[in-house]
């Protein structure tokens, strides 16, 4: 019995022993576990010392909010000059026609005329001379209504192309004409998409090849023709030659008119990572959060949406950037 009632007091310290092996091994999982969570940043961003700060940089500015016309990102095409110099071409010959059977129309004309009052004066040419004199006459008449016609047709087939503008152009031979041969400026059609109610062309845009470097382009009138990878209505406008050339498809930022509200980020606020703009925002002390810049209209001067308001990361953003993601790294490296 006293055998029995050892045994069973041996197995229960045992039994008790084990227990608290087993917590105090999950109470240490546990802290292990806590430890390593805490030791994870949640949010996007990074802090710094106040020395850090300065020597990366960092300046930062609450943008005041304000209305901009963002307007519409669209395509510009710089048209080949080749096509305005065939034009030329075609209404300087029938131009040129149409005059030379008009001189001719009034040399027979005249001639008739003189035959018919000879004629009509005693008879003093025949009656077959003043027949083949007014056949003279009727056949250039009709000569020079042909040509006439012809040169119309050319004019037509022209302003359905061109417009009435660029046609004026080239028939006067004007300054818009040889400034576009002469390739000091270059010939743009902007298109402008359908969903966009715009009843007349801005008087002046903002045109790039790079999305980087903007320059102004004038007005010059509506295109008769669309563009053909966009839905609805183009317009012509000129720009200086200056990096574009015939060929190229820029970038066209087309006023709407339509007033957003928001604040202005300057290029050296937004940073890209995973294929996306960010910016940082000062939250505290030497604490700067990175936000997705969503919905945000890049624009000349840099980007315009609307964000928190907030002292706004505008110049060193790159060097925060990659002071995030070493520490990243390094926290990922501590884990392993």
């Amino acid at each position: 019995m006293k055998k029995s009632t050892l045994a069973f007091s041996i197995g229960g310290l045992c039994l008790a022993a084990a227990a608290i092996y087993v917590i105090n091994s999950a109470s240490d999982h546990d802290k292990t576990e806590s430890n390593t969570a805490v030791a994870v940043d949640t949010k996007l961003g990074v802090t710094l010392e106040a020395g850090a700060v300065v020597r990366a940089g960092i300046e930062t500015r609450t943008l005041e909010a304000g209305s901009y016309d963002a307007g519409t990102r669209t395509i510009a095409t710089a048209l080949p000059i080749q096509e305005l110099t065939d034009a030329a071409g075609s209404i300087a010959t029938a131009k040129a026609q149409s005059q030379k059977a008009a001189a001719v129309l009034e040399a027979s004309r005249r001639e008739y005329q003189r035959v018919q009052a000879l004629h009509a004066d005693d008879h003093n040419v025949s009656d077959k001379a003043l027949q083949a004199a007014e056949a003279v006459w009727r056949g250039d008449e009709a000569n020079a209504r042909a040509a006439s016609v012809a040169l119309d047709a050319t004019l037509g087939g022209t302003r359905r192309k061109w417009g009435d503008v660029l046609t004026t152009a080239l028939v006067e031979n004007g300054p818009l004409f040889r400034r576009l041969i002469d390739g000091k400026e270059v010939l743009l059609r902007v298109a402008v998409p359908s969903n966009v109610g715009l009843i007349a062309g801005p008087t002046t845009l903002k045109v790039s090849n790079d999305s980087q470097h903007w320059v102004s382009a004038k007005l010059l009138s509506a295109s008769p023709q669309t563009d053909p990878h966009v839905q609805g209505s183009a317009y012509y406008y000129t720009v200086a030659a200056d990096g574009i050339v015939p060929g190229m498809t820029l970038s066209a930022d087309l006023p709407t008119g339509i007033a957003q509200t928001g604040a202005l980020l300057p290029d050296t606020a937004v940073v890209w990572w995973q294929g996306k703009p960010w910016f940082y925002q000062s939250t505290a002390d030497g604490r700067f959060e990175r936000r997705e810049l969503v919905g945000a209209k890049q624009v000349n001067q840099g980007w315009f949406s609307a964000i928190p308001n907030a002292p706004t990361v505008v110049r060193g953003a790159q060097a925060l950037l990659s002071e995030e993601m070493r520490k990243q790294i390094k926290l990922s490296g501590d884990d392993e």
